[in-house]
């Protein structure tokens, strides 16, 4: 059976935060967490493109930050994050919104600040390896094996005790030469 190596999220995409309540209820959690910006209300662009301030790809360099800190510290800016944002609606497009959300995290925002390009930086190598190295062009996306993509978009939350279950159907659809599989309404 094909194993679960990581998952690109954009932290601004709401699709990211079901593929993340599902994958935490996995009993061993989740896979390597890793950034990929979708350069929301623009043409697509690299990071290192931007101009000026994205909330989301700031979002994603706050998380490199909390990601040099260990583990455990990045998936809970992860999970704080996606809840922040999607479910309490908390206002991080501004510099105070964004420390509101590190000091939720428990992260040091001078840190942040301090090496913000190099974070940013951070995120343009996650996202070129998603593009070059697995084909992604979307969130959320799961690897299987470090060498098979596949995106997936739920419909709703996943029940606690489905969630095993779940992963090993797309891990196994991995394994067929599917392009796109879709289920209607």
């Amino acid at each position: 059976m094909p194993v679960l190596t990581a998952v690109y999220l954009d932290l601004q995409c709401k699709a990211s935060l079901r593929v993340w309540r599902w994958l935490t209820a996995l009993p061993g959690g989740t896979a390597d967490v890793r950034p990929y910006w979708q350069s929301p209300g623009q043409p697509r662009l690299q990071p290192w493109d931007a101009e000026g301030l994205s909330w989301s790809l700031e979002l994603l360099a706050l998380g490199e930050c909390a990601r040099a800190q260990g583990a455990r510290v990045h998936r809970n800016y992860v999970g704080v994050a996606l809840h922040a944002v999607h479910v309490e609606k908390l206002d991080v497009s501004t510099p105070v919104g964004l420390g509101e959300l590190a000091s939720r995290a428990s992260l040091d925002v001078s840190a942040f600040t301090a090496q913000r390009e190099r974070w940013r930086a951070e995120v343009g190598l996650h996202h070129r390896e998603a593009e070059d190295d697995f084909g992604v062009f979307q969130t959320p996306a799961l690897v299987f094996d470090d060498d098979r993509a596949v995106h997936v978009r739920l419909a709703d939350d996943v029940r606690p005790s489905g969630a095993q279950q779940l992963l090993d159907y797309v891990a196994d659809l991995t394994r067929h030469p599917l392009a796109e599989l879709r289920r209607t309404a």
